[in-house]
């Protein structure tokens, strides 16, 4: 595995953390144990089988998201805020490491599903926000587009 931050990512997960997440047992297993649909070349988290032919699949991926990468990106968007009871009360800097540990779960589903793939997690931070994300890495797809540094919020990926 392998994490790239940028220097906002940093300062981030080196702030000390002020308060205890609490997290419900039913929020606990939907974090961390969603269903991973395969819809076609792409496994989402919380998925639905597609009921269109893979040719209007593709069609609807290029002419809504460009290529499987900006589709995985966007329907895999997973808000950390969400499964935390008191997230309202978190910073950031008390949230982003939920992320990382969720990835590490999340990228042993993936390998069960597609033993083969490699996949680039985003973790994002917005106000008080934790927004993570991923997509499969393939040949003829950019793996990260220019420089982390020019993102004005703290950023990570994380190679899988």
């Amino acid at each position: 595995m392998k994490i790239i931050t940028n220097e906002r990512m940093k300062d981030v997960l080196n702030k000390k953390r002020k308060n205890e997440l609490i997290i419900s047992a039913v929020n606990f297993e939907a974090l961390v144990n969603p269903e991973f649909v395969e819809e076609y070349d792409c496994i989402i988290a919380n998925g639905e089988k597609p009921n269109v032919s893979y040719e209007e699949f593709n069609d609807i991926v290029k002419k809504h998201y460009f290529d499987k990468k900006g589709y995985e990106h966007s329907r895999t968007e997973t808000l950390i805020n969400m499964y935390l009871e008191n997230s309202r009360e978190l910073s950031a800097s008390d949230m982003a490491p939920v992320a990382f540990s969720v990835i590490n779960i999340w990228a042993s589903h993936l390998k069960l599903k597609d033993s083969e793939g490699s996949y680039c997690f985003t973790v994002s931070c917005s106000d008080n926000y934790v927004t993570m994300r991923y997509y499969k890495l393939r040949e003829n797809e950019s793996l990260i587009e220019g420089d982390i540094e020019k993102f004005d919020q703290p950023v990570a990926y994380v190679i899988c």
